[in-house]
């Protein structure tokens, strides 16, 4: 399914034994899956500085990759259309 909204860049999130810690913007995804399925958890590699806190090496964390959407992509007939075609129902105009 064609992606309609332009993608701004990726957010990779941080969590330390289920706790959000911090995020980092990216352009580019490190992973393929994105979401919740595409959970890794590794030791970090360096020191890491998220929120203003300093994370020391070895660190076990677990990072989440989300993709951060613009605006939509089409005509305004398009963007009503979608909405009316979505699984919410909306009034009809």
């Amino acid at each position: 399914m064609k992606n309609p909204f332009e993608i701004i860049g990726y957010r990779i999130d941080y969590y330390i034994r289920g706790k959000y810690i911090g995020s980092k913007k990216t352009d580019k995804p490190d992973r393929d899956v994105m979401g919740y399925q595409g959970r890794t958890t590794f030791n970090l590699p360096a020191d890491t500085i998220l929120k203003k806190k300093k994370y020391k090496m070895g660190t076990e964390v677990t990072t989440e990759c989300m993709i951060l959407c613009g605006k939509y992509i089409g005509t305004q007939e398009d963007k009503i259309n979608a909405m009316l075609n979505s699984r919410i129902p909306y009034a009809k105009i």
